[in-house]
């Protein structure tokens, strides 16, 4: 028997097992590129859950700042919760904002200790008190246009 043949007799299956290889090669490559852009857009998406998160951290630190300057009183335990909270932020920020909402942050707290530090009258608090406010909802415009998110905040 030559190969011939063996081609003759069985060229249908040849020709139909060839093609089916190519078949399992083709989706797994297909497989292969869709598992690729799926972890990628996963990627995406976790980076941005995470982003959310800890925007959502500063936000309540930068309240709690200005809290904190704001009263001259303030209990231990709500400081150091704060201080705790804080520092606590400090690596998540490193990894996870960008540098423009990072570098907006450590400004925003000088802008917001520096202000009461320099406050002579006890009458002006009330009002360094709403400018900080104000500076505090543009920041929260500044995160949330960022992320995508539509709309202002307004708090008065």
């Amino acid at each position: 028997m030559d190969w011939n043949t063996v081609y003759q007799e069985n060229h249908t299956v040849i020709i139909g097992g060839a093609f089916t290889l190519i078949g399992i090669f083709i989706g797994w490559f297909l497989n292969l590129i869709q598992s690729y852009f799926q972890a990628k857009r996963e990627q995406k998406l976790h980076l941005r859950e995470r982003r959310e998160e800890v925007y959502l951290r500063v936000l309540d630190v930068l309240t709690r700042h200005e809290k904190c300057y704001r009263e001259k009183r303030v209990i231990e335990d709500e400081y150091e919760e704060y201080k705790k909270a804080f520092n606590d932020l400090q690596s998540y920020m490193m990894v996870y904002a960008t540098p423009e909402i990072y570098k907006g942050y450590y400004e925003l707290c000088n802008d917001i200790m520096d202000s009461y530090a320099k406050l002579k009258k006890k009458t002006n608090r009330e009002r360094i008190s709403t400018v900080n406010a104000g500076k505090i909802e543009k920041f929260a415009n500044k995160i949330r246009k960022e992320l995508g998110v539509k709309g202002d905040v307004s708090c008065r």
